[in-house]
């Protein structure tokens, strides 16, 4: 039998402006451990065998621990009186989460400040810019193509954007 670690890295919820991204990053985490269904229903309110009771406050306090380790101090506080991982999560989705149409904004906002500041950088820049535009296209608020091209043209770096616009130079 073979044991599959899984490395862990999420920046901590700091608000709405990261909380999509955070949501699934917990989210998926949480079910690589077998423990999404203690943030997406209230387990441990059902329960009366004991053995089967200690069990799921266990994978809650799990879960819950995962939660509180990846918010920042200020949220702490905004969730410690929750008893469990459901209870916590709830809050938070009802702290931070946000319509579509605001997350769109966000996107957009995100879309246009974008800018890769040199060479080695543009691969990144741009498989983010991509990524936005495939939430975009998933929540049918996509930009047209040429909005599209103008976004990433801009978030080139002045050394690309010259070979871009006068063609000159080999990469």
């Amino acid at each position: 039998m073979s044991s599959t670690n899984v490395n862990f890295s999420c920046d901590k919820l700091v608000g709405c402006e990261n909380f999509p991204i955070w949501y699934i990053t917990i989210s998926d985490y949480l079910k690589s451990l077998k423990l999404n269904l203690y943030i997406e229903t209230n387990v441990t309110s059902n329960i009366t065998d004991p053995t089967t009771e200690m069990d799921h406050n266990a994978n809650d306090a799990k879960a819950s621990i995962i939660i509180l380790t990846n918010v920042i101090d200020k949220i702490k506080y905004y969730i410690k009186d929750c008893s469990t991982a459901y209870e916590k999560m709830e809050k938070l989705k009802s702290l931070y989460e946000v319509d579509k149409a605001t997350f769109c904004g966000m996107w957009m906002k995100r879309l246009y400040s974008i800018r890769a500041k040199s060479v080695r950088d543009t691969m990144e820049i741009i498989n983010e810019i991509l990524e936005l535009f495939k939430l975009l296209k998933e929540s049918l608020m996509e930009p047209p193509k040429i909005e599209q091209i103008t976004i990433m043209y801009d978030a080139l770096p002045k050394e690309l954007k010259s070979i871009v616009t006068y063609g000159r130079g080999i990469l």
